[in-house]
């Protein structure tokens, strides 16, 4: 996921940590920054989180989503579905575009989500050591 480019007022700046960018934050305000997206993320429009106070913050319905995997276990296709905006056979890859956009992993070779079935249909869970991850990223939150 590191380094990142920040656009700080028009000026591309490069980022090695979250401190980094926390930093840049306190110095130039969370109006002033904003991520640029690597080639081939250009469709996906809007950062991984969103700053404010002490560090950087998961949008609410990305954090919604994320805390629903960690304390349900699974979340079934439909809901993902309807999270997402995807049906289907496009679940798969939206949970992965999804992960990397909030920053559950760091590439595209990387999943983080397993499918499994539910007593209402089939769905996804996140793997043992991403479900983890997702603990520790939500505990950050608060």
């Amino acid at each position: 996921m590191w380094p990142q480019t920040i656009l700080v007022r028009g000026i591309p700046i490069l980022v090695n940590s979250w401190e980094d960018f926390d930093e840049l934050v306190r110095r130039y305000g969370s109006d002033s920054a904003s991520i640029v997206l690597p080639e081939g993320e250009a469709g996906n429009a809007r950062p991984p989180f969103k700053s404010g106070g002490g560090g950087a913050r998961l949008a609410v319905h990305d954090k919604t989503l994320l805390r629903r995997f960690v304390e349900d276990g699974s979340v079934s296709t439909n809901q993902i579905g309807q999270a997402l905006g995807k049906k289907g056979k496009a679940i798969k890859n939206g949970l992965n575009d999804w992960s990397r956009k909030i920053g559950l992993t760091s590439d595209a070779t990387t999943v983080a989500f397993e499918p499994c079935f539910r007593a209402d249909g089939r769905g996804y869970r996140l793997t043992n050591h991403f479900s983890q991850v997702a603990r520790g990223m939500l505990e950050e939150q608060g």
